[in-house]
């Protein structure tokens, strides 16, 4: 795993539990929102590749989906089966 890796999945796991307090906060409700929503409250952002997008869907505490899209050209999508670069066909939709 390359630094710029590292440094993006460690955003990501940030915003997949604070995503994960927000859903439990609002009553275990479904959403879909960005990732900077204000009830996503995150600290950091990663310093080597800019956020340009950034979505994530929580369904329950044990499905959460978050794809992003990175300064580098990176598609980045965090399911179940855990945090990987993607091709664009595989980048999905999770626009609220």
């Amino acid at each position: 795993m390359t630094p710029a890796f590292t440094e993006v999945s460690a955003y990501v796991r940030m915003v997949e539990a604070s995503a994960a307090q927000a859903f439990v906060n609002g009553g275990q409700r479904p959403f879909t929102a960005p990732c900077d929503h204000p009830a996503i409250d995150i600290s950091m952002r990663p310093e080597r590749n800019t956020v340009e997008s950034c979505s994530v869907r929580v369904t329950a505490l044990d499905h959460i989906e978050l794809a992003a899209k990175i300064s580098n050209g990176w598609l980045i999508v965090s399911d179940s089966q855990g945090t990987r670069r993607v091709k664009a066909a595989e980048f999905p939709d999770l626009r609220p």
